[in-house]
């Protein structure tokens, strides 16, 4: 084997060169060097920061906390005129039914627009509703995801 540095010929056992005292390449190219391990604390903090970087990057937009609201609300909505009209054999009282659910739909959109909104806390957000000058927190959104308290799920059943 010969030394890279100096150009000396050494055994192939050697581990430094006789003429430099450089360290020899093995048979693999590398320098003989001892192995360095990763330590358990740069993994764990390694896999720290990619969760936090994940959670700030998919925090969910204000448009995703109203699209949530507006889905529970109109959903609601929807069951009511669907079981007025399994209920109902008056096909007028069915199509009353049918245009509220269409006028209120837009009127929802309306509410939803101005009352909804989204506190931003880096690492998660919060579903803000807002009526004559009262804050309410129905919800929360963090990894993308937007999920409205189970108290407005279950007044929105009564």
């Amino acid at each position: 084997m010969y030394c890279h540095k100096c150009g000396k010929q050494n055994s192939d056992a050697a581990k430094f060169c006789a003429g430099c005292g450089t360290e020899l390449a093995t048979k693999l190219g590398t320098i003989n060097s001892k192995e360095k391990s990763i330590s358990p604390k740069i993994v764990v903090l390694t896999i720290l920061s990619i969760v936090v970087l994940a959670a700030i990057l998919s925090n969910p937009s204000e448009d995703a906390h109203k699209s949530a609201v507006a889905k529970l609300l109109k959903q609601s909505a929807y069951g009511n005129v669907l079981e007025t009209a399994s209920t109902s054999g008056n096909e007028y009282e069915i199509a009353g039914s049918a245009l509220g659910y269409s006028l209120g739909a837009s009127f929802l959109d309306k509410i939803i627009d101005m009352g909804v909104t989204r506190t931003n806390y880096i690492l998660f957000s919060t579903t803000e509703f807002n009526y004559q000058g009262e804050s309410r927190t129905v919800g929360y959104g963090v990894f993308g995801r937007v999920t409205i308290s189970d108290r407005i799920r279950k007044g929105m059943q009564k």
